[in-house]
């Protein structure tokens, strides 16, 4: 097995630094191929570790989807919430440190907040001064892809607080610098880069294993669906939270499955399916939390037939659209709070614009919607390929 995060390697590589007052941005899922958590092996070495600062989830990931978490220790070392009252770390804390190690890992998709907690304890790091070493880690999705909207101006959020696409084909050093340098953060940053990662990988082309991120991302396909799944929580279909396969499995108490698979597998002008790259499976379940807890819902379960044809993002809206022409007196998009957002549809932040809603509130195809981000996508891909540290 490939030892792609290399926590010796790293160790050698910063020795100067081991008596030095440091804090970790982490949490239990940062492992190397022997399973050893990252926080572990720098107490293990000697390092002289101040402060944990623990993202959503906590660092053991035992909360669950916008659940606040609390302060603690971990083996004497005291740990910080930054998904709680607040977003950020205190000014105290940030202080107290020499330098600040960021080691989390990141699914390739805009939504997930460990890289905005990331961004959070940098802009903080670069205010006091406080240099940041990242070790970095491979986007799941590749890092070739990109797909969808970039953020529009007022609809930032702590699902999006700079503007990237939805898949933005960067690992999360790659992201950071290119945040850094493109909205002029100017905190002081290197990059530990791993070996054994292309471009062209996905995580399952790694030997390597896919440790469970937080309570509902518990392997590489529910990372390959997540761009698009996850916008299912902007509605009032459940994204599958509260069963064993959560965004693989939607639906609700008002789907039938078999009329929702009649819908989805109908033949499109130019292409043998209406989405391609995947199957579905028409599924009953019952939720045993979150949306419909309790309630027998009619939906579909995902099976990727083809990582490589999968545009993940458009699959989503393609869903939403059959749901919506279908039950159009029973679908909703959902009203905030969503994700600390008080005003703001959920939707709308997820999307990152409020036009892709009312566009499909008003019945236009997704080809449609689609071309009106294609040319910023265009300008994204340009910038960011200066930022890239991995070019084979």
């Amino acid at each position: 097995m490939r030892n792609l995060l290399d926590f010796k390697k790293f160790c050698e590589n910063y020795r100067k630094i081991k008596y030095k007052k440091i804090g970790i941005l982490t949490n239990h899922s940062f492992c190397d191929k022997n399973l050893i958590n990252f926080a572990d092996f720098l107490i293990e070495n000697n390092f002289n570790v101040k402060i944990i600062f623990s993202p959503e989830h906590g660092f053991f990931g035992t909360e669950q989807m916008e659940e606040k978490v609390e302060d603690s220790f971990y083996k004497n070392v005291k740990v910080k919430s930054i998904y709680g009252d607040k977003l950020e770390p205190e000014d105290d804390d940030v202080k107290e440190i020499d330098i600040l190690i960021i080691a989390v890992p990141d699914n390739g998709s805009r939504y997930y907040t460990y890289k905005w907690s990331m961004m959070k304890m940098i802009e903080k790091c670069s205010k006091f001064n406080k240099k940041i070493i990242i070790f970095d880690y491979p986007n799941p999705l590749n890092g070739t892809h990109i797909e969808g909207p970039l953020i529009q101006k007022g609809y930032e959020s702590f699902v999006g607080f700079y503007s990237i696409p939805v898949r933005f084909g960067l690992t999360i050093g790659e992201l950071a610098i290119y945040l850094n340098k493109e909205f002029k953060i100017n905190a002081e940053i290197e990059v530990f880069k791993i070996e054994g990662w292309k471009r062209s990988f996905y995580f399952d082309d790694i030997d390597f294993p896919f440790i469970m991120m937080s309570p509902n991302m518990p392997d590489f396909e529910t990372a390959l669906l997540y761009p698009g799944m996850c916008l299912l929580e902007g509605t009032n279909i459940s994204e599958g939270r509260g069963t064993s396969k959560p965004f693989k499995i939607f639906g609700a108490d008002f789907i039938d499955p078999f009329e929702l698979l009649k819908r989805l597998n109908a033949p499109a002008v130019s292409k043998p399916r209406e989405i391609e790259g995947v199957n579905f499976k028409p599924v009953y379940f019952k939720p045993m939390w979150n949306k419909y807890k309790g309630k027998v819902c009619g939906g579909l379960e995902i099976y990727v037939t083809d990582k490589n044809k999968l545009k993940p993002f458009k699959m989503g809206l393609k869903i939403i659209k059959a749901i919506m022409d279908l039950y159009p007196d029973k679908f909703e998009f959902k009203n905030p709070p969503y994700e600390f957002e008080k005003e703001k549809m959920p939707f709308d932040i997820l999307a990152g614009n409020s036009y892709i809603r009312k566009m499909l509130e008003e019945g236009a195809e997704i080809e449609e919607i689609e071309k009106i981000w294609e040319r910023e996508l265009e300008e994204f891909d340009e910038k960011r390929r200066k930022y890239f540290l991995y070019n084979h």
